[in-house]
């Protein structure tokens, strides 16, 4: 009796496991044009099961250098600030949406259009079948100086 608790316990627990490396994004009712599917939506992390994350079409380190060139930077060397930019990339790759919530609105129009000029991506996967993804990226800005806070960068 011990033997069959402790194996149902453990096939309950991969069941768990599984269904939380899924990752699926509830979008709490928003519609967010061009995607593909509104219900089958995710943040995917590679190396998590059989999901691949969306990759985009030119290097992170192009991706920062890009950043470090955005004019309100530039013109501002004083400004700080912390965010995270939410990029939504639908099943075919492209680019649909990009949130960036800085108090500073011209800071948050520049980053939308850098995203979206960035072509498309390499679609997300999850088991092999293209999918609706989010990517994040964690941006801190102090005195002028761009820091990206999740490793997705070496610089």
């Amino acid at each position: 009796m011990k033997q069959i608790l402790t194996i149902s316990l453990l096939l309950l627990s991969n069941i768990i496991l599984a269904q939380t490396l899924q990752a699926k994004i509830d979008t709490k009712g928003k519609i967010i044009e061009g995607l593909c599917n509104q219900n089958e939506y995710y943040h995917l992390m590679n190396g998590m099961g059989n999901q691949q994350e969306a990759a985009c079409p030119i290097s992170n380190e192009e991706i920062y250098d890009k950043l470090l060139e955005l004019t309100i930077l530039k013109e501002n060397p004083k400004f700080k600030g912390e965010e995270i930019i939410n990029v939504d990339i639908n099943c075919k790759g492209e680019v649909v949406n990009v949130d960036s919530e800085f108090k500073d609105e011209e800071l948050n129009k520049q980053i939308k259009n850098l995203f979206l000029k960035l072509g498309n991506y390499n679609p997300g996967q999850m088991e092999g079948k293209n999918v609706d993804c989010s990517i994040l990226y964690s941006i801190k800005i102090k005195n002028g100086t761009l820091t990206l806070n999740n490793n997705r960068w070496k610089k």
